[in-house]
């Protein structure tokens, strides 16, 4: 081993801080966007699911349930009250579903115990991210994905 080179300079050590010290500042507006983007995609995959769940319903007892979204409350609750979700304030909601299953700030989306349903979207959108939630009016099949359909 030769003697001049057992450790590293305090220069060397510096340059390596600095780069450290760079990378954690570009990276924290990084961390606060997946912070909200993984809020926005909770929320997204709990509405699906409690869809899902009304549809399950529908068919398990053999009787109609829905679940309504209030746009005013901005709330998503199914028959029953049992489990109400709270629409995040940095997402914004639009739906598309069967004309006598919208009212005022309302719109409902109605599964039949044969596992149909109403049918319809939910457009869910947190700035440029946008994620559609279709319901299938024959099969009452609930699908998320990405995209822009609305």
């Amino acid at each position: 081993m030769r003697r001049g080179q057992d450790g590293f300079t305090l220069a060397e050590m510096l340059v390596v801080l600095a780069i450290l010290a760079l990378t954690a500042v570009l990276s924290f507006p990084a961390s606060r966007q997946s912070a909200e983007g993984q809020v926005f995609n909770t929320f997204g995959q709990s509405l699906a699911g409690l869809l899902r769940e009304a549809r399950i319903t529908a068919i398990s007892q053999n009787h109609e349930t829905s679940v309504t979204l209030d746009f005013e409350t901005r709330t998503a609750a199914g028959d029953g009250k049992s489990r109400v979700l709270a629409i995040p304030a940095n997402v914004s909601v639009a739906a598309i579903t069967a004309r006598g299953d919208v009212s005022e700030g309302r719109a409902t989306f109605r599964f039949f115990a044969d596992g149909g349903a109403t049918g319809g979207e939910i457009k869910l959108r947190n700035g440029k991210t946008v994620r559609l939630i279709a319901i299938n009016w024959l099969t009452g099949a609930i699908t998320m994905h990405a995209g822009d359909a609305l």
